[in-house]
This record gives C-alpha cells, structure tokens and sequence, in this order.
C-alpha cells in the first residue's frame, strides 16, 4: 500500500490467493503469464539452492521484456530460514520488519532499482527496522520518474490497443480499465 499512496502513476495488483509453490516461478518467456509470488523460504539449504546470498534479507526477482522493460512476472522470496521476522512495528535486535523488507522488495516489483541514499526505503542495505515501512522523497521521485509516462489504463479486448484506450472503448475509468468494462 505504501508506494500505492504516493501521486506517482503506479498500477495495482490485487491479492490472487494462497499458494503451494516453495520457489519464485519466474516465466522463461515473454509469452508466458506471470503469476507475481511472496515466497517465504524457510531454510538455509533451499535459499542456497536457489542461488541466494544468505546475507539477503529477501530477494525480487523479475522477469522483463529486454525491449521494452515491460515487467512480465514479478516473484518476492523472503529469507525466512536465516532472518526472524517481526510484524508489530518494533522488531527486536535479532529481528528485521517484515513490513519494511516488503515495501524495499515491492520497490523492485515495480522496476526500482536500489538507490546510494542512505535512509531510502530503496537503499542498497535496506532497513531492518520499522523505519522502511515508509518513503523517502528519493523513492518518490524514482517512482514518479519511472511511471511518468506511463498510459492511465491498461486496456483489453477486440476494440482497445495495448496499454491504451482507443477511442472505441471509452474514456478510461478510475481503476484503470475503460469506461464499457473492457
């Protein structure tokens, strides 16, 4: 919800359910439908096995069109099996916040990358305390530059083009599809 509260461009998602895979399924090509998982990974060997450092507190793993950087799929695991989490806002010294691990790697699912200010949400070393649960106006403003120019809807269908309305389907509704529910 974070970096949906900013006035930046973002598209949504919406929670699609539980799951039963262990791993981030990443498509192997672009034709595929990404499925965007939050993995806990609950021990060291499996984050080994899937190539991880176990320094990383989580990982988002993204899957994009090279031409275009449209991202395709994106999979959140989270280092479950080396790090003990906290969710009441005040993680002890041995704990990191899950919400903060999530609004860095939700950062990434969206195409950020990590950013050299120190105290940024998107920092290279994000924050293990309840302080990256918010953003900072370098987050921001990354976020707004990536989505500036960016169509308003995203639009399926016989009449509507990709990522746009045509003017066959109406004007673009609030929550990103056009107004005749295309």
């Amino acid at each position: 919800q974070t970096w949906l509260d900013t006035d930046c461009n973002v598209p949504t998602s919406a929670f699609g359910g539980v799951t039963t895979d262990t791993e981030g399924t990443a498509p192997t090509t672009l034709t595929e439908t990404g499925d965007n998982l939050i993995v806990m990974i609950d021990s060291r060997s499996e984050w080994d096995r899937l190539g991880n450092s176990p320094t990383w507190i989580s990982i988002a793993k993204i899957a994009h069109d090279p031409d275009t950087g449209r991202i395709i799929d994106a999979d959140i695991e989270i280092n479950d099996g080396v790090y003990t989490f906290s969710t009441d806002g005040s993680p002890g010294s041995n704990e990191v916040d899950f919400q903060s691990a999530l609004t860095h790697e939700f950062g990434h699912f969206l195409g950020m990358a990590d950013s050299p200010v120190l105290g940024a949400t998107m920092y290279s070393a994000p924050n293990q305390d309840a302080e990256g649960r918010s953003l900072e106006s370098d987050d921001v403003t990354g976020l707004c530059a990536l989505y500036a120019n960016v169509p308003t809807c995203d639009c399926e269908g016989s009449n509507c083009g990709a990522n746009n309305c045509g003017e066959s389907c109406g004007d673009c509704g609030t929550n990103g599809t056009c107004e005749d529910g295309h």
